[in-house]
């Protein structure tokens, strides 16, 4: 099962054992050609941009010296 840590305030498991670098992939790659096509350019930017958040949260917030206590 794929958890998901955010920083280590919060920690939730992936829905339906899906591994969550296979999902984040197929939106950077499917909907990139989606957007480049100009399909459904509001719904694949609304997963990108989600995406970006979830990543941010799980990488770059753990670095603040407050969560790994310095």
């Amino acid at each position: 099962m794929t958890i998901v840590n955010i920083g280590e305030l919060i920690s939730f498991p992936m829905l339906f054992e899906i591994n969550a670098l296979f999902l984040a992939g197929s939106v950077d790659c499917f909907g990139g050609m989606l957007l480049a096509l100009g399909l459904w350019t509001q719904l694949i930017a609304l997963f990108a941009a989600f995406l970006m958040l979830m990543a941010y949260l799980t990488s770059h917030l753990a670095w603040l010296s407050t969560l790994n206590r310095g």
